[in-house]
């Protein structure tokens, strides 16, 4: 049986959409593959692999550190700190694996490498220099079109294969070795809006440029009574989204949730997506739309590319709290609310498990069989 070595950084969010991918990703192989994964080890993420049915045959614990950096562009921004102390912990992690690597006979006739984040993918490059691995490298983070993505577009193009999941990331990076598989969702029982409450809601990192500002801001625009908008996950934007919904009593922080099902299925009426910096396919709107819940979110990025406007959802403009407020009280007609949400719902149909797991399978399979 072929191995396959994950590599993956969970150091910066807690179990988010990448990560959920990743988990995915590694429950299909391991009905097909021996697994061996690369992880820190303290993560919500290692937590779940351990509590799953997933056998790993062997892991290493590599050291990273998780702190999201001032710009804030992405959850993969660094800290000063971090940019600082990087090389040597990259060092002590390489040094770590080889001994990993040897130890557990891994090698190039035997074994793919999955990555999942920019530094996994770099442990995998240094990897590949001295044992030519093949690389399946998994690119979930939307980049901004400059120089520094000229220069990522020769590194990527070092992988076997990259994964890219939306067209919007396809065109934005034009690597020549990818392929579009869009992240998953699967057949769930269709949303009925709540007959008592009108719950809007946000679901993300509490970071700059999620907007989630203009999401609070769209309360003061709001005409429907009686909408609570309710704001699920933490992050270092926490105390001035607080101060800045300060005496609005129908907004409430729920904190980070770890059945987010549950949210989906019985609490969730619409799913506000206001980030101000473009996304590559977001988990939460697949998410929502496979419950029937229409998303109102930016026009732009992956964002744009999963919504289809009026139909199972609406695009606003960046930092439109006013726009937001529109869409909310459009929503809030029974009638209107009922057909975009039947629009969602068929829409998200598309994006089953089960043409991902098929996708994943056979891209891995194609792999071993040329290996």
């Amino acid at each position: 049986m072929k191995k396959i070595l994950v590599i993956e950084d969970s150091s910066k969010s807690n179990f988010g959409g990448g990560q959920n991918v990743t988990y995915q990703v590694m429950e299909y192989l391991y009905e097909h593959f021996e697994l061996f994964l690369v992880d820190t080890k303290k993560s919500k993420f290692n937590e779940k692999i351990n509590n799953s049915r997933m056998k790993i045959t062997s892991k290493c614990n590599i050291l990273t550190f998780g702190k999201i950096g001032n710009v804030e562009k992405s959850n993969m921004s660094i800290s000063i700190f971090e940019s600082i102390i990087f090389p040597l912990t990259l060092l002590f992690n390489i040094v770590k694996i080889f001994f990993f690597i040897k130890k557990n006979n891994i090698n190039k006739n035997n074994t793919i490498i999955y990555t999942t984040t920019k530094k996994s993918y770099l442990i995998a490059i240094i990897l590949k220099l001295f044992f030519d691995f093949k690389i399946i490298n998994h690119i979930h983070n939307f980049y901004q079109i400059n120089l520094s993505t000229k220069i990522l577009r020769k590194y990527f193009n070092k992988a076997y294969k990259n994964i890219l999941v939306s067209n919007t990331l396809n065109a934005n990076l034009r690597l020549k070795n990818s392929i579009v598989i869009y992240n998953p969702t699967g057949s769930k029982e269709k949303h009925n809006r709540n007959v008592n409450t009108y719950n809007v809601c946000t679901m993300s990192q509490l970071i700059k440029w999620k907007g989630v500002d203009d999401f609070i801001k769209s309360s003061d625009y709001v005409k429907t009574k009686n909408v609570n908008y309710l704001i699920y996950g933490k992050g270092n934007q926490l105390a001035h989204l607080k101060d800045l919904s300060m005496n609005i009593e129908n907004i409430k922080f729920m904190g980070f949730c770890n059945n987010v099902d549950e949210i989906y299925k019985h609490i969730m009426d619409v799913l506000v997506v206001p980030s101000n910096s473009e996304e590559a396919c977001p988990m939460s709107i697949l998410e929502a739309l496979s419950y029937g819940i229409p998303v109102i979110t930016t026009n732009i990025g992956g964002q744009a590319d999963l919504i289809s406007h009026n139909k199972n959802g609406f695009l606003v403009d960046v930092s439109s709290p006013k726009e937001i407020a529109k869409y909310i009280d459009q929503l809030e007609d029974n009638n209107f609310y009922n057909q975009i949400s039947l629009n969602s719902y068929k829409s998200s149909e598309i994006y089953h498990y089960k043409f991902f797991k098929e996708s994943i399978i056979n891209l891995f399979k194609e792999v071993e069989t040329i290996g």
